[in-house]
């Protein structure tokens, strides 16, 4: 349902209902009626979160493939500089191909909404060791 993606994109980005309708121009009653699925969400807003905040046209509204469009380069250096953060902060020492492939995956969990918080990133850089 597109309802619940909304919710996961909301909450992806960090914001609570009243602060992202205000951001993306909606009431907060209208906001909270396209999550529930009473009204469906215009064409034009659900491409304003497709471009204004990378979600991917497929899974937006067909609930296909990854929530956020592979092209982001944006998301791909937040998880360089997360895989990065969290070795120098745990001290931990690996060469330059493992750390890519940890990088890949930050990158695929981050594009798929899963991996959020740097709890939740240094328990899964821990599990790859």
């Amino acid at each position: 349902m597109i309802g619940d993606r909304l919710t996961t994109l909301r909450k992806h980005l960090g914001f609570n209902q009243i602060p992202f309708a205000k951001k993306i121009g909606v009431s907060q009653s209208a906001y909270a009626n396209y999550e529930r699925g009473v009204t469906d969400i215009p064409i034009s807003l659900a491409q304003k979160l497709c471009i204004e905040y990378q979600a991917s046209p497929a899974w937006l509204l067909l609930g296909e493939g990854g929530m956020l469009t592979n092209g982001s380069g944006q998301l791909v250096e937040d998880a360089a500089i997360s895989v990065l953060e969290v070795l120098h902060e745990e001290d931990i020492d690996i060469k330059p191909a493992k750390a890519a492939q940890l990088i890949r995956h930050f990158f695929e969990e981050m594009a798929d909404g899963n991996l959020r918080g740097r709890d939740e990133q240094i328990r899964r850089a821990k599990l790859v060791f």
